[in-house]
């Protein structure tokens, strides 16, 4: 791996640390942590894209960071308003995700006993969580579902691609699950740190899958 790649890890682990420290300690705007660090990690994407001279997979990564991105901006913002806007930000962001999967060249194909487990195991778990929440969700019950269904898809495909966006999938559910519990069923004491440990970690290894791509 090349050197400026190991730098931008440690400058993503670096940022990483410091956003938790910051949630903590509040010394500046969440926002900005939080955009910088996606930031690093779009960057990682897209400079592994650019070694692979761009590749779809890259391309629609870094994209999808790219909505991500957008989607963390939206929801730090308070009202219902922004709180969609940041759910449909996702909402595409998790299409190109899943639009990444299924064009990558694989050994597992789309249809197998991998991707035809992995989507019961995730439907279960979201039809479940969905039950949980659901009587509080209001007028966001369509499209906190179809969100579901697109996360549950998404995180079902992501075994296509590597270990690294299986996992990455997985801890993207739990934060997400983290956030809807506290928006939607009860508050969680400190809440953004809890959210982060896991959203962080699941879009730097998506982003990481970019860069392992040729390996």
């Amino acid at each position: 791996m090349e050197v400026i790649f190991w730098v931008l890890i440690c400058v993503i682990i670096i940022a990483f640390i410091f956003h938790l420290v910051n949630l903590y300690r509040k010394l500046i705007k969440e926002v900005v942590t939080k955009s910088l660090l996606m930031i690093f990690i779009n960057t990682l994407s897209i400079l592994a894209t650019i070694k692979f001279k761009f590749p779809l997979y890259g391309i629609l990564i870094s994209l999808a960071l790219i909505f991500s991105l957008m989607g963390d901006i939206l929801l730090v913002v308070n009202g219902d308003a922004f709180f969609l806007y940041g759910l449909i930000s996702f909402a595409i962001a998790h299409i190109l995700y899943i639009t990444a999967f299924i064009t990558i060249k694989s050994s597992i194909g789309l249809i197998s006993i991998q991707i035809f487990t992995l989507l019961i195991v995730f439907s279960i778990f979201s039809i479940l969580f969905f039950i949980l929440i659901k009587k509080n969700l209001k007028e966001m019950k369509i499209p906190v579902l179809i969100y579901l269904i697109l996360i549950t898809f998404m995180a079902s495909l992501s075994i296509r691609s590597s270990w690294l966006t299986l996992v990455g999938a997985i801890l993207f559910i739990l934060s997400d699950m983290e956030l809807a519990i506290n928006k939607f069923y009860k508050r969680i004491p400190y809440k953004s740190i809890y959210n982060g440990i896991f959203y962080f970690p699941a879009q730097f290894l998506f982003a990481l899958s970019v860069l392992f791509l040729g390996n």
